[in-house]
C-alpha cells in the first residue's frame, strides 16, 4: 500500500500547494501508510517501538519492565526523499496496566514546485505530518487486553496547515494454545470525526504463533497481517521471525493492492540485544521504481 499510494500523495500535495488542501482536510494522511516504527512487524502486534502507535493495547505484549522507551527512524532515499521518526514511551504503574505516549512524524523533502516555466527552479514544496498520541491499556481477562488512544494530528503542505483530534481502539489476545503462544491483534488507526474516504482510518489485523521452541528467548514464529481502508487500499503480509538468545531475525513478503494495481515487496530485519538495549535494522525492497526503505529502531527497558 505504501508504494502504490505514494505517487497519489505526491500528486495531491503538488496540486494542493498553490491553493488549498485538495481532498484532504488535514494534509499528509497518505504519508502515514508507511508504518514508521513497525516496518517488518504486524502493526497490530508491533512491540519493537514503544508507545502502541498502531494498536493501543500492544504495550501489554512487550517485554516486562515499568518504563520502556524507543526511537525509530525510517529513510527512503532516492526520488521520494521520504523520512519518518517515531518516539515512544510506556509506563506500567502495575501489572496488567499500561500508559503510553508517542510522537510520530513523516515527511517528504524533495517535491519540486511546479510553475508555468518547467526550466525555472522554484524550490520544493514542504509536505509533512505529525501524530501525537496518549493511550492506555488494561488486561480485562488473563489472555485479553484492551486499549484506547487519543490522537492529535497536524499536517502541512506548502504554506497551508491544519490539525484535527481523533481516537483509536485496539485489542490483543495472547497466550493461546499453550506453548504455541498464539497472539491475535486488531485495531483502528487514525479514526476521526467527519472523516471521508480520502482521510479514512486504517483497520489493522495481525496474528502469529510459535512454531519452534518453548520460550521467547529460543523460538521461531510464523505470522500474518492485513491492513485496509475504506478507499480501497489493502495490504497482506506474511512473515517468519526468530530469536536465539540475544539475536533476532525476521523475513517476510508483503503484497499491496489498489484497484487494478499491485506491488509485492520483501522485508528483512535483524535485531541485537545487549543488556536492556535492543537495536533492530529492517529493510524493505521493491522491484518497482520506488526502491528500498530502511528502518532502525532503538528500544530499552529503563526500570
Amino acid at each position: 500500500m505504501r508504494h502504490l499510494c505514494f505517487a497519489a500523495a505526491i500528486g495531491a500535495a503538488v496540486t494542493a500547494a498553490p491553493g488549498g488542501l485538495g481532498a484532504q482536510a488535514v494534509p499528509g494522511r497518505d504519508l502515514l501508510d508507511f508504518t514508521v516504527g513497525a516496518l517488518g512487524e504486524a502493526p497490530a502486534l508491533a512491540t519493537a517501538a514503544a508507545g502502541g502507535v498502531y494498536n493501543p493495547a500492544a504495550p501489554l505484549l512487550a517485554a516486562s519492565g515499568r518504563i520502556r522507551g524507543s526511537l525509530a527512524h525510517v529513510n527512503a532515499p532516492g526520488e521520494r526523499g521520504l523520512t519518518g521518526e517515531a518516539l515512544g514511551l510506556e509506563w506500567r504503574p502495575r501489572p496488567g496496566r499500561a500508559v503510553a505516549f508517542s510522537v510520530l512524524r513523516a515527511g517528504v523533502a524533495d517535491i519540486p514546485r511546479r510553475g508555468d516555466d518547467p526550466t525555472t527552479d522554484l524550490g520544493t514544496v514542504p509536505y509533512d505530518t505529525y501524530v501525537v498520541s496518549l493511550g492506555a491499556a488494561a488486561r480485562v481477562q488473563p489472555h485479553v487486553a484492551l486499549g484506547a488512544a487519543m490522537r492529535w494530528r497536524a499536517g502541512r503542505v506548502d504554506t497551508t496547515s491544519a490539525s484535527e483530534l481523533g481516537a483509536d481502539v485496539g485489542v490483543v489476545v495472547d497466550g493461546l494454545l499453550g506453548r504455541r503462544d498464539l497472539r491475535l491483534g486488531a485495531s483502528t488507526f487514525l479514526w476521526r470525526p467527519r472523516a471521508d474516504a480520502d482521510d479514512r482510518p486504517l483497520v489493522l489485523f495481525g496474528a502469529d504463533a510459535r512454531v519452534v521452541g518453548r520460550a521467547p528467548e529460543r523460538e521461531v514464529r510464523l505470522g500474518a497481517s492485513f491492513q485496509g481502508a475504506a478507499a480501497g487500499e489493502q495490504e497482506g503480509y506474511g512473515f517468519l521471525s526468530g530469536r536465539l538468545r540475544n539475536v533476532e531475525a525476521r523475513a517476510g513478503l508483503a503484497r499491496a493492492t489498489l484497484g487494478a494495481e499491485s506491488d509485492t515487496r520483501t522485508r528483512l530485519g535483524l535485531g541485537l540485544r545487549y543488556a536492556r538495549l535492543l537495536v533492530q535494522v529492517t529493510r524493505e525492497d521493491s522491484p518497482s521504481r520506488f526502491g528500498s526503505i530502511y528502518q532502525i529502531t532503538l528500544s530499552s527497558v529503563f526500570k
